[in-house]
């Protein structure tokens, strides 16, 4: 949408400018959740503009985490873990104990592979408490697990309280 006033600020800063709108934002997400209804919830992947987390929070259902620069930002801009999702692959152990242990369950966490299960049943057993996660399904990319894999997680977790699986 076309706003003269963006135009007078791309104009007096003399170099190319990118003009971020947040009342623009806001409103398009708004008829976006108002067109989705109860079907699904939003989710905000904040990689490439970190510095709308904090407006973004209040937004959508939950903020998408996929580094610990991520992490430490949403940490330092004190958003609530409840809106966190922990996500992405790149996750080595140290990095999911770091953040199971500064907010445990309070946040949901993807589980894309075997190695992240078992980091995360270790923490869930060894501090007795639950972890809510949701089990990334490959699209037939790198990222997530096959069926048989997920199907497998799922019997495994049966009657163990260790996952709250989403």
């Amino acid at each position: 949408m076309f706003n003269p006033e963006h135009a007078q600020l791309c104009a007096l800063s003399g170099t190319p400018a990118y003009v971020f709108d947040t009342d623009v934002f806001r409103d398009r997400i708004a008829r976006t959740s108002r067109l989705l209804g109860s079907r699904a919830k939003l989710c905000y992947a904040m990689k490439a503009n970190p510095f709308l987390v904090h407006i973004m929070a209040k937004e959508v259902e939950r903020i998408e985490v996929c580094s610990m620069g991520e992490f430490r930002i949403c940490k330092e801009k004190e958003i609530a873990p409840e809106k966190l999702l922990i996500s992405g692959v790149m996750k080595d152990r140290d990095d999911l104990w770091e953040i199971l242990d500064t907010y445990g369950g309070r946040c949901h966490y993807t589980i894309e592979s075997l190695n992240q299960y078992a980091v995360i049943t270790e923490w869930a057993r060894t501090e007795g408490q639950m972890v809510p996660v949701y089990l990334r399904l490959t699209s037939g990319n790198q990222f997530g697990m096959d069926e048989e894999t997920l199907t497998n997680i799922v019997e495994l977790e049966q009657d163990k309280n260790l996952l709250e699986i989403c």
